[in-house]
């Protein structure tokens, strides 16, 4: 286990940088120590943050390493991360058992990768999503899984909406079903005051006017726009799971700017009109 995460760190950080992502990972199907309890949920590997991945950077002094070995670290000058732990715990973890599952030699690679929901990594505070791709040997077996991350802060660097216009206006990429954005699964971007007024719960998606949509849920509703990604090939073996990037704002802000906008009109067409009426006396 050790000799394959030493020998693979430098392709992971050169693929962490050269992606921008936030983070970048390798679990084996193997643990250190099978007689420690719940030994099948532990698994070993290497689990990189980038915590500035907007910057390039020929160097890494912003990688901390997450989950690993603590000498691997070291030997290769790499920090610990705050919430560092050796191993990861797996006791929920679909970006590790749904490709492990779905790992064949005889699909392409291209069709077996997979996006989590957006999840709070477990013993941290930080939320991600997780793109994760089986990982096989020559002979067929599925030994582990590899893959990058976009946390909440990296997606909100770079999806900010402009709020010049509507405060609290923001985006977010969700899961979609049955017409419902599943916002507890999504990253968001954008006003917080807006997003407290979700709080988790699902957006049902009804046709609005002009090309826009409502989206409801059982106390606020919001008024934008959205478009389906194709995060998927045709033949993925993930391709029923859709996915939504949407723009939106509370409907009772939208309310508020059409009666100020009406109330400027009539202000401005008033002042025109007693203009017009002492000007005609001149």
């Amino acid at each position: 286990m050790k000799e394959i995460v030493s020998d693979e760190l430098n392709q992971i950080i050169f693929y962490l940088q050269k992606s921008k992502s936030s983070g970048a990972f390798l679990i084996l199907d193997a643990t250190s120590n099978s007689k420690l309890p719940d030994s099948e949920y532990s698994k070993a590997g290497i689990y990189l943050k980038n915590m500035e991945p907007n910057i390039v950077s020929s160097s890494s002094p912003t990688i901390y390493v997450l989950r690993g070995m603590a000498d691997i670290a070291y030997k290769n000058s790499l920090p610990l991360h705050p919430q560092w732990r050796m191993e990861f715990n797996v006791t929920d973890a679909p970006y590790y058992y749904l490709p492990m599952d779905k790992g064949n030699k005889h699909t392409s690679l291209s069709n077996l990768y997979y996006w989590s929901e957006a999840f709070t990594f477990p013993k941290t505070n930080e939320k991600i999503m997780m793109c994760s791709v089986p990982l096989i040997d020559i002979e067929g077996n599925v030994f582990g899984v590899c893959g990058f991350d976009v946390s909440y802060m990296l997606f909100k660097l770079i999806n900010m909406p402009d709020n010049s216009m509507y405060e609290r206006i923001f985006c977010l990429i969700s899961p979609v079903e049955n017409n419902i954005l599943k916002t507890d699964g999504s990253l968001f971007s954008g006003g917080y005051s807006a997003r407290s007024l979700i709080n988790g719960n699902e957006l049902k998606i009804s046709s609005g006017k002009k090309s826009l949509y409502i989206y409801e849920n059982n106390e606020n509703n919001f008024i934008g726009y959205h478009e389906l990604l194709k995060l998927y090939p045709e033949n993925s073996s993930f391709a029923e799971n859709e996915w939504a990037l949407a723009l939106m704002i509370p409907q009772d802000d939208l309310s508020s700017v059409i009666v100020n906008t009406n109330l400027k009109l009539i202000y401005i067409s008033a002042f025109l009109m007693m203009l017009g009426v002492v000007i005609s006396y001149i």
